[in-house]
């Protein structure tokens, strides 16, 4: 039995402008034929596959909210899917959020220091808290502000947190490190140690989850990945053409109208992903700032 997992990009719109996101921001969406080529992949071989991750991705993946409806509706009687959705929570109104509990989502919140208001708004959370999961992620231009916004995610009961320093796209300092790590020490890892909390780290060469994962464009094209590193990094155009055809020629798998699972299977190669992975912070000659990151998160 194989095991999958398939990011789905829903828009390449977003409603915020957080400082360390890249993207260049677009008003395209994924069209119900792409969305019914992967429904059909996964209904022809749903009794083969022991356990299918979809996950609902993109710039904001609730401005497309019409069409997660669509394909959750096509596919919940599927035994082999479990859905999950990244956001930065914004949109999760009680309608959404309603749907979304209803069908077992998994469900992330996306949290740093420019949505700490979004959060004290969105008071009908706290029923769902237990189905919540928080990326808290850390910027290291306003880590300082981070101790008073890690208090915030506890005071509004959040349980299940993990804790992401911004990679890629913005550059640490050693003032920076060093608040990071007194955050971690005197403000987070006290909780680690308490039975209501999970409280994960996330560090840059241990982030890979699992090593079958596919992204489906929003213009029908499936790539190969790990944890969207090699997609995302290639969107915000942070490394060279080079690199970035390489990343292109490696992970594409074709268009999704066009394939079979076969042809999803035999293209995800597993060593050049984690090569090309390792490649990125050595051309932007980051790998001491990485390193440093990943002593300070994992010790």
């Amino acid at each position: 039995m194989k095991k999958f997992l398939f990011e789905i990009i829903m828009s390449k719109a977003c409603n915020k402008r957080c400082e360390y996101c890249k993207l260049d921001f677009e008003s395209q969406n994924i069209s119900n034929d792409s969305l019914d080529s992967l429904i059909n992949i996964l209904k022809w071989n749903k009794n083969s596959l022991d356990n299918v991750i979809i996950n609902f991705f993109g710039w904001e993946p609730l401005l497309n909210f019409s069409w997660i409806k669509y394909f959750v509706n096509k596919t919940k009687n599927f035994d082999c899917l479990d859905y999950s959705i990244w956001t930065n929570w914004s949109l999760l109104d009680e309608e959404k959020l309603n749907f979304l509990i209803k069908n077992k989502f998994k469900i992330h919140l996306s949290f740093d220091s420019e949505n700490t208001d979004t959060l004290l708004k969105n008071l009908h959370l706290k029923k769902w808290i237990d189905n919540i999961e928080v990326n808290y992620i850390i910027n290291p231009n306003t880590i300082k502000k981070s101790f008073n916004d890690f208090d915030k995610l506890i005071s509004f009961w959040f349980k299940n947190i993990n804790v992401m320093p911004v990679y890629f796209t913005l550059k640490w300092n050693k003032g920076s490190f060093v608040i990071l790590n007194q955050l971690l020490n005197k403000k987070i890892k006290k909780y680690i140690w308490e039975n209501d909390y999970s409280i994960n780290f996330y560090s840059y060469y241990n982030w890979v989850s699992s090593d079958t994962q596919y992204i489906l464009e929003s213009d029908w094209t499936l790539y190969s990945d790990l944890d969207s590193l090699l997609w995302i990094q290639k969107q915000w155009w942070i490394i060279s053409d080079i690199l970035s055809n390489e990343i292109e020629e490696k992970t594409t798998i074709g268009k999704i109208h066009n394939l079979w699972i076969d042809d999803i299977i035999k293209k995800h190669e597993i060593k050049d992903i984690i090569k090309l992975v390792h490649e990125i912070p050595k051309e932007q000659g980051l790998i001491m700032d990485y390193k440093i990151l990943d002593k300070i998160f994992n010790g």
